[in-house]
């Protein structure tokens, strides 16, 4: 390697010394799978007796410049690891060689494969990267079980997806967030097989460049956008068994032809789900005590058909659509026990009621993406344009049936019947320019420019009495309209020098809404500017980077939140929205230090005000579950992870966070709550002679709040078995999942004139099988283009 740097020295020295003639630049920059190289090799040589005319190497951004005479040349890159590249080219002019792809190398030697691996974590100066197709889960995984090898993130199998044991994510694929959530996004991410997916990317501080509402930790999943130019694609299925069975199907195909490539997916997903509930409560003004069993059954059919175009106007600039529909239909039915005792001594039932209750979910949701590219030169710099469009359609029908009864099982009082029909609509439209200009110097601007226009409407009808005699109750039943314009800019400064690196942004954003009630009157309306600054440095030590993080976010109530309707439970409990809850706003820093490209430290402190929680309270008997701006937070924490290979077939990775949370709730009294919280997570895979792959997981949460409330502890066991075959093209994996049956959800709710017990058993108990399969063929490979949706805010609000 010195020796061909010298001669790189040597032809330097040589195209210096030539100045009486004309010279013209040659420029262009070397990736790998996508990803900038530098120290890459480059030579130009005569193409009439191979002499060398010049050399140079990449820089830290893989781009190389140099110089040469109007002749014609034969230009070759080298780098270890990856396939020796070269073209002739003929220099009449200068010459910008665009983006220069290598392709891995692997030299067999006798029965040993050697080949160049990068570390399975890096730490970016805003984001921490986890190399997904080099390594061992490149095969066989899936998206949603692959969460569980990020530091700090957490999966079940009820879909909840956490960071740190308690705050919340945001999911990404290809910069786009996923307009899905719960069981829906789980059953999503599970149909996306490893074998398509390139890293893992999670940023815990988000920069300047992602929406201010991004409060928690974003997580984006890198599809591979290298496709052979003709046709490819994976198919998978899983199966999984809890009480009731449940199936997930998907295909993911591409095309490629010349300028055009296509991209294509359908999946579909049928659940079954259950909880089994109880709720114990004690009223301390009235002197009563109840407790409610619920049995509660679900049954959701989820479509997802997704179609993108990319057309390549000239090698510089490219112009796509993405097109995306998801169907979901549901029913939830439940039956409730609700026994009431009277004091002194509860030891008698004084009355009790049966609920049967019955809900129809129709979401029918649509995604357009309208996207204009353009790579300004080859060191990176580019200028985007897009429109989105987000049309979001759903209906719940609601029927409650509630009859009462004595302690000797007569009737108490007539059967009440109720009847709720909920049509909701939100229409967002939104527009974003964005420019990036990177400079030679290690330098990058971006600046960009957004503006959102979303349309709520919300009708809601409540009806007395039995079909088909019921009557419309219209002192309950409403209709609330919701307007909102975001405005946003935003602009950041990168800079990088031999071991730091740095990168400074701003962005603000004005917010203007208001809500109108069915009469056409102002319910609400708010308007105002805000700023969000965002600090990232980075000091590179070998293997090592300590990286210091600091960004303001806000988050702003969800649509369905603002909604002042009631979803009616049983006669006694209720859920109501809130018209009158306000954004509110987080800062977050971070000191993290990555060792050896393997072991995580991270120091986080989180200070929030005027907080949006779930809080319950007492209306006489009734108790209405609703949110309000009810509490500030201050959290400081430590959070470590480390992966261990103890031999060349077992690796353990573990996470452990211990953080110390504050929370003052804003109420009459004030009260300041304080705990000390505990998460812990690890697994142990071993990788077997002839393909075969067998892990087991499991994570423990300890003395966490829920929202203002008590959380009970959180912990599970599962257990994953894989094999693959035909060259590793089929995968067949084998889950079992909280085996040993120890999974449980439970809270405690106190208020001064009540207390709350909840407790859920839920459906993370199972067995499942996943098989996938990934095809090719063609020769030549193109490449998808990769452009950030710019309505990620917004649609994150419309799954909350």
């Amino acid at each position: 390697m010195g020796f061909i740097r010298a001669l790189c020295c040597l032809g330097l020295l040589a195209s210096a010394l030539s100045v009486n003639a004309q010279r013209y630049k040659i420029t262009g920059m070397v990736t790998g799978d996508s990803v900038r190289i530098p120290g890459a090799i480059i030579t130009l040589r005569s193409k009439t007796d191979s002499a060398l005319v010049a050399g140079t190497v990449t820089s830290e951004h893989g781009t190389f410049e140099m110089q040469a005479e109007k002749n014609s040349y034969v230009l070759q890159v080298h780098m270890a690891s990856y396939q020796s590249w070269n073209r002739d080219i003929t220099v009449n002019d200068a010459v910008d060689l665009g983006r220069i792809n290598l392709q891995t190398s692997s030299r067999e030697l006798k029965t040993v494969v050697i080949t160049s691996r990068r570390p399975f974590i890096t730490r970016n100066l805003d984001k921490t990267v986890l190399d997904i197709e080099n390594s061992v889960y490149s095969k066989g995984e899936n998206g949603f079980r692959l969460f569980n090898v990020v530091p700090g993130v957490q999966t079940d199998n009820l879909g909840k997806i956490s960071f740190r044991g308690t705050e919340g994510i945001t999911v990404y694929i290809d910069n786009r967030k996923i307009q899905l959530s719960g069981n829906q996004l789980m059953n999503y991410l599970k149909s996306i097989p490893s074998e398509s997916i390139k890293s893992i990317e999670i940023s815990s501080v988000p920069a300047s460049e992602y929406d201010a509402q991004n409060t928690g930790a974003i997580v984006n999943i890198i599809l591979k956008k290298s496709y052979k130019q003709g046709f490819s694609g994976t198919v998978s299925s899983y199966y999984e068994q809890h009480r009731f069975p449940n199936f997930t199907n998907s295909a993911l195909l591409n095309y490629g032809t010349g300028k055009f490539n296509f991209q294509g997916s359908y999946t579909y997903a049928d659940y079954h789900g259950f909880s089994d509930n109880t709720e114990s409560q004690y009223y301390h003004n009235i002197g009563l005590n109840t407790v409610q069993t619920e049995r509660y059954q679900e049954k959701i059919s989820y479509q997802d058909a997704r179609i993108g175009v990319d057309y390549n106007i000239t090698d510089k600039q490219v112009l796509g659509v993405n097109y995306q529909y998801t169907h979901t239909r549901a029913k939830g039915t439940s039956v409730a026990d609700n026994v009431s005792r009277s004091a002194p001594m509860f030891n008698n039932i004084d009355s009790f009621f049966v609920t049967n209750s019955e809900k129809d979910y129709l979401l029918k949701n649509q995604f357009l993406n309208v996207f204009y590219r353009n790579r300004l030169d080859s060191l990176g710099s580019r200028l985007d344009a897009g429109y989105n469009f987000v049309g979001y359609d759903n209906n719940i029908n609601s029927s409650i049936d509630s009859r009462f009864f004595r302690p000797d099982s007569t009737t108490l009082r007539s059967p009440q019947y109720l009847y709720i029909y909920n049509p909701l609509k939100i229409n967002i439209h939104t527009w974003n320019l964005d420019l990036q200009k990177v400079f030679s110097n290690k330098t990058t601007l971006k600046a960009g420019a957004k503006y959102s226009n979303s349309y709520t409407d919300n009708n809601i009808a409540y009806y007395n009495g039995q079909l088909p005699d019921s009557k419309l109750d219209s002192g309950r039943s409403s209709i609330f309209r919701y307007r909102e314009n975001i405005f946003a800019l935003y602009s950041s400064y990168s800079k990088e020098w031999k071991d730091w690196s740095m990168n400074a942004g701003l962005r603000a954003e004005y917010t203007g809404y208001e809500g109108r009630s069915e009469t056409g009157e102002k319910v609400i309306g708010r308007s105002s500017w805000a700023l969000f600054p965002s600090l990232f440095l980075q000091r590179k030590l070998n293997k090592d980077a300590l990286t210091f993080s600091y960004a303001r976010r806000i988050t702003r109530p969800s649509y369905q939140l603002l909604n002042p309707f009631e979803d009616v439970e049983d006669p006694y409990f209720l859920t109501r929205g809130n018209p009158l809850l306000v954004p509110y706003f987080s800062n977050s820093m971070e000191l993290a230090y990555l060792l050896k490209s393997k072991y995580n430290f991270t120091l986080y402190y989180k200070s929030t005000d005027n907080i949006i929680n779930n809080v319950y309270r007492a209306e006489g008997r009734l108790i209405v579950s609703t949110y309000d701006n009810i509490n500030d937070e201050r959290v400081l924490g430590l959070s470590v992870s480390a992966p261990v290979r103890l031999t060349k077939w077992w690796e353990i990775s573990a996470f452990a966070s211990l953080s110390y949370n504050q929370i003052r709730v804003r109420a009459t009294p004030a009260t300041t709550y304080r705990k000390w919280t505990t998460y812990i997570w690890g697994s142990s895979k071993f990788t077997l002679p002839h393909n075969f792959f067998i892990e087991v997981s499991g994570n423990d949460l300890i003395n966490a709040f829920y929202g203002i409330y008590d959380l009970d502890e959180q912990g599970v066991i599962n257990m994953s078995f894989k094999k693959t075959f035909l060259e590793d093209k089929l995968t067949v994996t084998l889950t079992a999942n909280d085996p040993f049956n120890i999974k449980r959800v439970g809270f405690e709710i106190h208020e001064q004139t009540f207390d709350r017990y909840v407790k859920n058993i839920l459906p993370v108990r199972s067995v499942g099988i996943g098989v996938s399969y990934n095809f090719s063929g063609g020769k030549k490979k193109v490449s998808k283009e990769q452009v950030d949706a710019a309505n990620q805010d917004e649609i994150n609000r419309l799954n909350k």
